[in-house]
């Protein structure tokens, strides 16, 4: 499947959870279907650079350090 293919599918059936900015790329997170789906877009060229999809939940640590718990206490 074409990477606009995929990245349409997560994008519609897949729930948004949060996303990461860095200096050149963004990095959108998804729940889909039992997996989480990365979506990496180029910010200069606003272009998907690659998706990855994964199930290992110790890859989402990367993402821990940008949520805040602020105001859950």
């Amino acid at each position: 499947m074409p990477i606009d293919a995929r990245a349409q599918y997560a994008w519609i059936n897949g729930k948004f959870l949060m996303n990461r900015e860095g200096r050149w790329t963004k990095t959108n997170l998804y729940a889909l279907n039992g997996f989480f789906v990365e979506i990496w877009i180029d910010r200069g060229r606003n272009s998907i650079t690659h998706i990855t999809a994964f199930d290992d939940i110790g890859k989402l640590d990367s993402y821990l350090e940008d949520i805040s718990l602020k105001g859950l206490s």
